[in-house]
């Protein structure tokens, strides 16, 4: 995924520096204002903006934005999953931790099976909260997922 988003970047713009770059930097970017959306959900606005501007002020993460790096995107499409489950439990929305699974889907065509640790790691919040009941709706997250990189990940197989 990241390699068709670079890819593409590149070819709108032409072969420059610029070009190479901007995409993590949007990636990047994008994982700060998710930060601060997760947050600001569990939070309030101002743990959100903490937690975001700790985020941009990280020396590792912004090393890692002047380069072409997988991680950056999983790292965006793995929030943006967390983003749609806080947001699901805290405002009663179930149906939004099934739709954290197609950016989890994304995310495992970045790189494959990394993704998946986050389902656990959901269920094991979900029941730290109480609310345990919901961990069929992250299963739906979790099928929806290998559904989208299944497609991928399906088509390698015979391919190759």
């Amino acid at each position: 995924m990241a390699f068709w988003i670079h890819g593409l970047v590149l070819r709108v713009m032409g072969l420059s520096v610029l070009a190479a770059r901007l995409p993590s930097v949007l990636a990047a970017l994008g994982c700060v204002l998710l930060t601060v959306a997760i947050g600001r959900e569990l939070g309030g606005r101002r743990a959100g903006l903490f937690s975001g501007v700790v985020l941009a002020l990280s020396l590792e993460f912004f090393r890692r934005v002047r380069e072409i790096s997988l991680d950056m995107w999983q790292l965006l499409f793995m929030l943006m999953a967390l983003v749609l489950v806080v947001a699901g439990v805290n405002r009663d929305r179930r149906w939004l931790l099934v739709a954290a699974g197609a950016p989890l889907g994304l995310a495992l065509l970045c790189k494959p099976l990394t993704a998946l640790v986050v389902i656990p790691m959901l269920g094991v919040w979900l029941v730290w909260i109480g609310r345990g009941r919901w961990l069929g709706w992250l299963a739906g997250a979790a099928g929806l997922a290998v559904a989208i990189a299944g497609v991928w990940h399906g088509s390698m197989l015979l391919t190759h």
